[in-house]
Parts: structure tokens; C-alpha cells; sequence
């Protein structure tokens, strides 16, 4: 168990291992929202990732990149916070085994923006991640545009509307 705790303890919060559900993936709805179904639940959840904000479907190539990347996921380990407005889990997920976080995972690849609204600034991992994708120019990085802030490309075309 302390070998477990100590593992844990590299995630960007206090996560005790009782506080992790174990799920399977059943769909893919988008670059940071998924399906899950969990160990001794009968109806599957919807989990909006936390910290993160991936380029909206139309936004191409670049949604592709945190959609391929959640793809080669089928189990997961899922922290759950609370619900936001539409009724989705705001959740962290994690290899079931190597314990890494998936949704920094996403963010350091360069796949995926942190949604700075829902990700307060001591979460540094997520921060520290994003500067070394920004730096390197990975993924959504290579180049400018709306891509890198799906939150302004969404008001934007709710603008236009």
C-alpha cells in the first residue's frame, strides 16, 4: 500500500487510491469528454476531463490529436470532483498500470489547451506541462490559431450564429 500511495503521489493532487474508480472506456465523445462505465455501476457516466480543453470536432487536424490520444485507452482509473453545468463528471483519469495521468499527459503531448477557468493555478503540473508542449511547438503548439484556445473558437462561432 505504501508502494501504491508513493506512486500516486506524482499526480497533480492528493488522489488515495480508495478515491479511484475503476472503469472501462464505452465511447469517445470527443477530445476531452468521454463514456465510462465503472466497476459496480450499472449506467455509465460522462466525464468532461479536468484542466483540459481540446479543439472542438470541426477544428481539424488538430481534434484529432487528444481523440487518437484517448483512443488507445480501454480501462481506466477515474478521479471524479463534482458535475458541472451539463451534468458531466469532472474527472482525472489514469493508466490503470502505470498510474499516469492522462489528462497531463494530453496537455505535455501538446493535444490538448488548459481550460484555465476550471483549472486553478496550483496545479502546477498542468501549467508546467503546457509551457514545455508551448516551448517544444508540439501538437495544437505548431502553429498559431484558434485551436490553441477552443473556449474562444466556441464563443466565436456562437458569435457568428
Amino acid at each position: 500500500m505504501k508502494e501504491l500511495l508513493l506512486l500516486l503521489g506524482f499526480f497533480s493532487i492528493n488522489t488515495q487510491a480508495e478515491d479511484l474508480k475503476s472503469c472501462k472506456v464505452s465511447d469517445i465523445l470527443d477530445g476531452d469528454t468521454i463514456k465510462v462505465v465503472c466497476e459496480g455501476e450499472a449506467q455509465s457516466r460522462k466525464l468532461r476531463l479536468y484542466c483540459v480543453d481540446a479543439p472542438e470536432k470541426n477544428q481539424l487536424p488538430w481534434s484529432k490529436l487528444s481523440y487518437y490520444g484517448l483512443m488507445r485507452f480501454k480501462d481506466l482509473k477515474v478521479k471524479i470532483y463534482k458535475k458541472d453545468i451539463y451534468g458531466r463528471d469532472i474527472s482525472e483519469i489514469f493508466d490503470p498500470i502505470t498510474g499516469q495521468n492522462i489528462n497531463i499527459d494530453l496537455v505535455q503531448s501538446g493535444s490538448v489547451a488548459i481550460y484555465n477557468s476550471l483549472c486553478p493555478k496550483k496545479n502546477k503540473q498542468y501549467y508546467s506541462a503546457e509551457l514545455s508542449a508551448k516551448q517544444s511547438k508540439l501538437g495544437i503548439w505548431a502553429e498559431a490559431g484558434l485551436h490553441q484556445t477552443p473556449w474562444e473558437y466556441r464563443r466565436q462561432s456562437k458569435n457568428e450564429s
